[in-house]
């Protein structure tokens, strides 16, 4: 190559590609429309060709057609055909679109790769095509493909002191409880947008995020105003955990203002509010997997990122966050151009609305009863297996007792040969089954916190 090039005179100038947008060879390469799944993000909308006769053409739908083609019939099939395209009839009446063999990775690629699906994990994906699609071994092939997906390989990883049993949080109804968190620092957006607020509703998992430049009391507590108290109303309750951005005065000024109760978690225990800490940890996947090189646009992927959490399944909630807010299934962009759209949704269909009312309520009503009940049911089999290797343990007042911190004593140590169970402290009182205040003398002042039992071990002494 080198000797080729060699006789020519020219420099080589590096052009960034979001700049280099001139049409090439490649762009003008003919192709025929009606032999590829067409994806275009943005400007146009997603447009799917000819699944008719990628059907007629897969071997493994040859012997269902040629039944149905048949003048007698197939009634004993689950299977009829409209407008020339192959749907499988589920047992609830739902019509689900067939896809033939060739064109399961183009879905699969679609519903998974697509800006507004963040690269999904393998339930929320699963969970979204069965109602929209059938194919025999569907969820091996999510699960392979996803196990497959350079994106989430390079992002995601697998999820893998034993005192204090689950203590579950009771809720009982929408933005009851509401948990917040602060995500971040995060790379510095153009907009000087650093940090993001997350909150989220412990009853119907529905999140709500804010871009934050700082952390300062002022400005979290109006974020907090605006995307909690001016869209769903003053819950009854803040869960955060101890930081310094939520143990303010100006935060329990706007608490006390609106009559919610703040709850803080035991230090170093972010277990207490888990369900914003795993919204995190979807939040930094999701962004991983869309954001550009140099990191700074997040802020604007945020959006998107809420959009998958609000109309996918959750197995917590066994539900879509997305239906228990609004009493009706979202329609997601990748469905527009889809023939059964309309077919999977669950909708009231009524155009008089005092009927309509009357009938939204009865679905709430009904999603929130069956929720009542998965959740019963979740958090027993969830503390089943939390317990399994924990017991719990007593301490009396007055007793000595030794603290874990997970930190270096202070910023010219390190934690590694640092002192990591501290004290001894003294247990003041009790404040619930699993968390003791306790105190200790330190620089001629008694410092007094609450501790969680699984830092707690008793303080031998000779």
């Amino acid at each position: 190559m080198g000797f080729k090039t060699g006789e020519y005179d020219f420099d080589i100038k590096y052009k960034r590609g979001e700049n280099n947008t001139n049409v090439d060879a490649f762009s003008r390469l003919p192709i025929e429309s009606g032999e590829i799944l067409t994806v275009l993000i943005g400007e146009d909308p997603i447009k799917v060709f000819n699944i008719h006769a990628y059907q007629r053409q897969d071997p493994e739908l040859e012997g269902i057609f040629e039944q149905l083609d048949d003048d007698i019939g197939a009634p004993h099939l689950p299977f009829t055909i409209r407008d020339d395209i192959l749907y499988y009839h589920k047992y609830d009446g739902q019509l689900l679109v067939v896809i033939p063999r060739p064109l399961i990775v183009k879905i699969l690629s679609l519903y998974h790769a697509h800006e507004m699906s963040v690269h999904m994990s393998r339930d929320r994906l699963y969970a979204l095509l069965k109602k929209r699609f059938y194919w025999k071994g569907m969820f091996g092939d999510v699960d392979e493909w996803i196990k497959a997906c350079p994106k989430c390989n390079g992002v995601k990883t697998n999820q893998t002191n034993k005192y204090g049993l689950l203590q579950p949080i009771i809720v009982t109804k929408p933005f009851e409880i509401v948990a917040a968190d602060i995500m971040g620092p995060l790379t510095t957006s153009p907009e000087g947008y650093k940090y993001l607020l997350n909150c989220i509703d412990l009853y119907t998992s529905w999140p709500e995020s804010q871009l934050l430049r700082t952390l300062t009391a002022l400005e979290l507590t109006s974020a907090i105003q605006k995307i909690i108290i001016c869209r769903h109303a003053c819950p009854q309750e803040f869960l955060t955990d101890r930081d310094t951005n939520f143990n303010s005065k100006t935060f329990d000024a706007v608490c006390k203002q609106f009559n919610i109760k703040h709850t803080m978690s035991s230090a170093y225990h972010h277990q207490t509010v888990g369900k914003v800490e795993r919204f995190h940890k979807f939040m930094e996947n999701s962004l991983s997997t869309i954001v550009k090189k140099n990191q700074t646009d997040w802020p604007k992927l945020v959006d998107s990122c809420l959009f998958v959490y609000r109309t996918t399944f959750s197995r917590a909630i066994n539900e879509i966050p997305y239906f228990l807010l609004y009493g009706r299934d979202p329609i997601l962009p990748q469905d527009s151009s889809l023939p059964s759209f309309q077919q999977f949704r669950r909708q009231i269909a009524t155009s008089d609305l005092d009927i309509y009312k009357t009938r939204l309520l009865g679905v709430l009503k009904g999603a929130y009863t069956a929720l009542d009940k998965h959740k019963q049911k979740y958090q027993d089999s969830y503390a089943v297996y939390y317990n399994k290797n924990r017991k719990q343990i007593e301490y009396t007042k007055g007793e000595k007792v030794r603290v874990h911190f997970p930190i270096a004593e202070n910023d010219d140590l390190r934690y590694k040969l640092g002192v990591r169970w501290r004290g001894p402290y003294t247990i003041v009182d009790k404040i619930d089954n699993v968390t003791y205040r306790v105190k200790k003398e330190e620089y001629n002042r008694i410092v007094t916190m609450p501790v969680h039992v699984h830092r707690l071990k008793k303080c031998l002494e000779k």
